[in-house]
């Protein structure tokens, strides 16, 4: 599965019970990486989407407590209002189906947000997993190696403008870089590293 965006650069989603496997084979554990993938989703460091998200708006909640004030029997009330690739939607009190045939997440609350067909970026989970580049104590200061980059790609002071992705960023100093990590056995920065060099995380 891919995604392109206005650069025409194809990012690669995977389905969630993709995700756990990559992330599981990574960790170790498969519970930490439930662990893990929730957290880093709530944090949005690792964004996501989905093929389908229904959930009730903030006039659908503030009518659904005025209701429960009313009512004889207290349901459990819905969190928020979420919306699709949300990260505060992964703070709330979930149900989450890791297995193919759902790839999903609902609230607990029968009235709550639902989300089916979730989906993450494969570059950007890969970067986060334990073993990326850049936990190797050997590269030494990744960032350092992407500002320096940044200055000879965006001179003169490497600053770049907002609207350019940091996935296009990320290819265009993989490519001044690639001489250079071959060199020294290295892998070239991952998308996280580049972006918190960008200030973007």
């Amino acid at each position: 599965m891919a995604k392109s965006n206005s650069t025409s650069t194809t990012v690669v989603w995977i389905w969630l019970h993709e995700a756990l496997a990559l992330a599981t084979k990574a960790c170790g554990s498969e519970v930490l990486a439930k662990e893990r993938l929730t957290e880093w989703m709530a944090s949005g460091r690792l964004p996501w989407d989905c093929t389908s998200f229904e959930g009730p708006n903030a006039d659908d909640i503030a009518r659904l407590r005025e209701e429960e004030k009313e009512s004889e029997v207290g349901y459990l009330l819905p969190s928020a209002a979420y919306h699709n690739g949300d990260p505060a939607f992964w703070r709330a009190s979930l149900n989450i189906w890791w297995d193919e045939n759902k790839n999903g997440a609902r609230e607990k609350s029968m009235f709550g947000a639902k989300a089916l067909g979730i989906r993450v970026p494969s570059p950007h989970l890969r970067a986060l997993l334990p073993g990326a580049p850049d936990e190797n104590k050997k590269v030494g200061s990744q960032k350092g190696r992407v500002l320096s980059v940044l200055k000879k790609l965006y001179p003169p002071d490497g600053k770049v403008p907002d609207d350019i992705p940091t996935e296009v960023v990320r290819g265009q100093v993989a490519g001044e870089l690639s001489d250079d990590s071959k060199k020294r056995e290295i892998a070239t920065p991952s998308w996280d590293t580049v972006s918190r060099a960008l200030g973007r995380s």
